[in-house]
């Protein structure tokens, strides 16, 4: 819920679009058609993913992932259960994870 919301927030077309069925022109739709009623909504008003704090190396670990044909999802998902169980350090150590659990679980 957080990641739609900010992704609205901020109008990622391109996190919208990974929704199945959703496409560059409806996700800009949706941008503009919910932009004012989410633009109200605070994130820290919401329940709470874990807590997780996005820094520089997890985004571009999540860059990464993505050029290598994961989707924003499953990223998003991994990285957040793996968070709880590792200290990520590294867009390295991210992205090595996140892969060999993917691969070992049949993606998550």
């Amino acid at each position: 819920m957080e990641e739609l919301i900010h992704a609205v927030q901020v109008g990622d077309v391109k996190l919208i679009g990974t929704v199945p069925g959703i496409g560059k022109k409806s996700a800009e739709r949706l941008i503009v058609e919910l932009k004012d009623k989410v633009g109200s909504i605070g994130l820290s008003n919401l329940p709470s993913l874990g807590g997780l704090i996005k820094t520089d190396f997890m985004q571009e670990a999540e860059d990464a992932l993505l050029a290598l044909g994961y989707k924003q999802v499953e990223i998003s998902k991994a990285i957040r259960k793996l968070h709880e169980e590792h200290n990520f350090e590294t867009s390295e150590h991210i992205v090595k994870t996140v892969i060999k659990s993917l691969y070992n679980k049949g993606r998550i």
